[in-house]
């Protein structure tokens, strides 16, 4: 679903009203063979229908054409478009530089003060799950990279790193890699490993009880 989102809406060919049919190749799927993609945008709002014919095309456009038309008859499509751009518009104009945790998951339950981020990946689904990153484009740069050095350094060659605790002037880090799955917490300033590694195992609690909600998982097939 990343993948395909990535595609559509980080290329302008995709937004600009026009139907696309185009053939995908996703991981985990019949790696001989394709999916193909009816893919119609309409400023910003997209409609992504998925099949495994290749000659689907028409039947596709029937099919977002039927939506398409009862969404709008019960006035849902333009309640779509309201929302997207008052989404775009609150983003620009309140920028914040910390994360916004998800509703079930609370300060609280991960015990760190001035957490800023964290990631956790589940090395069995193959995929990962985080909050978003920070509207400050300077500061979301800076996580990557401090995300990039902690992955290098924990997958080193000959090392075996279990725990990783990382301080800078700016940032604090964790890096738990455990049986199946590896969680990376970042925090301002300098916070103490303890702290960190509460943090750490508050997410990896929270993340298992909401794990079917957050991982595509069940072996879906084509």
């Amino acid at each position: 679903m990343q993948l395909l989102f990535s595609m559509v809406f980080n290329s302008t060919s995709f937004l600009n009203g026009n139907e696309h049919w185009i053939p995908l190749c996703l991981p985990k799927f019949n790696a001989k063979g394709f999916l193909h993609a009816y893919i119609w945008a309409e400023d910003s709002v997209a409609m992504i229908l998925i099949s495994a014919d290749k000659n689907a095309f028409f039947n596709m456009r029937q099919v977002k054409e039927k939506v398409h038309n009862e969404l709008t008859r019960n006035g849902i499509w333009d309640k779509v478009l309201s929302s997207v751009r008052r989404g775009r518009y609150m983003m620009c104009t309140q920028p914040s530089p910390h994360i916004s945790l998800p509703t079930e998951l609370s300060e609280a339950d991960v015990g760190v003060p001035g957490l800023l981020h964290f990631m956790y990946k589940s090395r069995l689904q193959v995929q990962f799950t985080m909050p978003s990153l920070p509207a400050n484009d300077r500061q979301s740069n800076r996580l990557l990279a401090l995300y990039r050095h902690l992955h290098t350094v924990v997958h080193a060659r000959r090392t075996h790193i279990k725990i990783f605790h990382y301080t800078s002037r700016r940032f604090s880090a964790l890096v738990w890699v455990g049986s199946g799955f590896e969680c990376y917490t970042v925090a301002e300033g300098r916070v103490g490993r303890g702290v960190l590694a509460r943090g750490a195992r508050g997410i990896v609690r929270w993340v298992r009880t909401e794990e079917a909600r957050l991982f595509v998982s069940g072996g879906v097939v084509f």
